[in-house]
């Protein structure tokens, strides 16, 4: 299944209001910052490296950040980017789960031009995500300092995660008996 906003944003609130950050602004911040992930996602390159059999196929695999990479990563992120307090360790296990779950239904996608059948490996080679995610803030009213170091501290988080995070891919095509392996470029849908 595809990216979309609701679905992500649902995700997010879920998280978010389970990790204890209940109030009025929850929904909007969940909103906001699924606007931002999914117009980020749209930026990210994406490159497979496969081994199977020769030929010409398709790679797809899961684009999911496990929390246990992106939470510490928050745990760092968000002190330096100026949030503290009691509550930062609950704003930082919602955003990490409810991150990781909203683009877990995200699909790489790479065309091999090499291997037509077999197994692999994708990295996604981030870019940052600031001024998408308080884009999607602001769209949702959210102003201030306050949600731009949210997103300057998410932001950091996630790309430290995509470089620490391989996506297992599978590709299927056509078989036949030649080996082959080579690398390809692809996107998240």
């Amino acid at each position: 299944m595809p990216l979309n906003i609701i679905t992500m944003a649902s995700s997010l609130t879920t998280s978010l209001i389970g990790s204890g950050m209940l109030g009025i602004e929850t929904p909007k911040l969940a909103f906001g910052i699924s606007i931002g992930l999914f117009e980020w996602t749209k930026t990210l390159t994406v490159q497979g490296t496969a081994v199977g059999t020769a030929g010409v196929g398709l790679a797809e695999g899961s684009f999911l950040i496990p929390p246990s990479i992106l939470l510490p990563n928050l745990l760092v992120a968000l002190p330096v980017n100026s949030i503290f307090g009691i509550m930062m360790p609950s704003l930082a296990v919602g955003l990490s789960t409810g991150t990781s779950l909203a683009l877990a239904p995200g699909v790489i996608t790479i065309p091999h031009l090499s291997v037509g059948s077999g197994g692999g490996v994708a990295k996604a080679f981030p870019t940052p995500a600031t001024p998408f995610l308080i884009s999607g803030l602001k769209s949702v009213g959210m102003k201030g300092k306050g949600p731009e170091n949210v997103s300057s501290a998410l932001s950091a988080a996630l790309q430290v995660a995509l470089v620490a995070t391989p996506f297992p891919i599978k590709i299927v095509g056509p078989p036949t008996p030649a080996p082959s392996s080579g690398p390809s470029f692809g996107s998240i849908k």
